[in-house]
């Protein structure tokens, strides 16, 4: 599995300390951090999970470093969907690492809101596609024909 690009962005990061075997710790850029407070991860998806222990969210850290937020998954923002055969459901790769991590970890990803995630995806990539994703749920794809295959 490709993973993120971790050593672009530990270069962004000062006093930057191996934790684990894919964990440090470093400074965190979004504030006046002189100690290091904010925890780094490589999940097993290969993302980049960042948590601030002062509060600073992931845009605000990633906007420091001059880094897109894409920069923290290992596929493309408009990567294709994967489709989960037995529900139809469908999300991009960043959305779900984000559900994910928001469902195993709340404490650590208060600020994280994957909803908001989902609905700038749909916005961005599906236009003319009328769906909101707060009113209507998590949105799903049609079932697949029986002649149809997923990728």
């Amino acid at each position: 599995m490709k993973m993120a690009d971790i050593n672009n962005l530990l270069a962004n990061l000062k006093q930057v300390k191996k934790t684990g075997r894919d964990s440090w710790k470093a400074c965190c850029p979004a504030h006046d951090d002189r100690s290091p407070s904010m925890a780094v991860k490589v999940a097993r998806s290969g993302a980049i999970l960042l948590h601030c222990f002062a509060g600073c969210s992931v845009p605000e850290i990633m906007d420091a470093i001059g880094m897109d937020m894409g920069d923290l998954f290992p596929e493309p923002m408009d990567a294709t969907v994967n489709v989960v055969r037995g529900n139809k459901h469908a999300f991009n790769a960043r959305d779900a690492v984000a559900y994910m991590a928001k469902w195993l970890n709340p404490e650590l990803f208060e600020d994280l809101d994957p909803q908001a995630m989902h609905q700038e995806f749909i916005d961005k990539y599906c236009p003319g596609l009328s769906f909101d994703v707060y009113r209507n749920g998590t949105f799903a794809y049609p079932p697949l024909s029986e002649n149809s295959t997923a990728t």
